[in-house]
């Protein structure tokens, strides 16, 4: 957990968030509201994914959050990515199918997504 507070705290220390200031119970809090977040776009995506919910509505919707959303919190996902290649299940895939999606690119460099259709 120590690990992923510190990879966290760093990322955020490049954006508008002083972690000079953060004590290491306020670090655990931010990394499980970002987990918890992260868990909420993960839903959604599946929903679009399995045609649940209107991709364009939602797209409209939380689009702009999103992208930012996963850029800062880019750290967290790439550490849910399985490292087991005979695993498929990854922590989080949805999400990054859904962000290669809408900006053409992946999130991760090293993704490998399955092509999705769109709406």
């Amino acid at each position: 957990m120590k690990d992923l507070v510190d990879a966290v705290v760093n990322e955020f220390g490049q954006g508008p968030i002083d972690k000079s200031h953060l004590s290491i119970m306020s670090k655990r809090n931010a990394v499980q509201a970002g987990t918890e977040i992260l868990n909420f776009y993960e839903f959604i995506a599946q929903a679009i994914e399995n045609k649940d919910v209107d991709e364009k509505l939602i797209r409209d919707s939380i689009e702009r959050q999103f992208t930012k959303t996963c850029h800062y919190l880019k750290v967290i996902i790439e550490l849910g990515l399985s490292t087991d290649e005979r695993d498929p299940r990854k922590t989080y895939s949805g999400i990054l199918h859904l962000y290669q999606r809408w900006n053409s690119r992946p999130l991760i460099a090293a993704q490998v997504t399955q092509p999705t259709t769109t709406s």
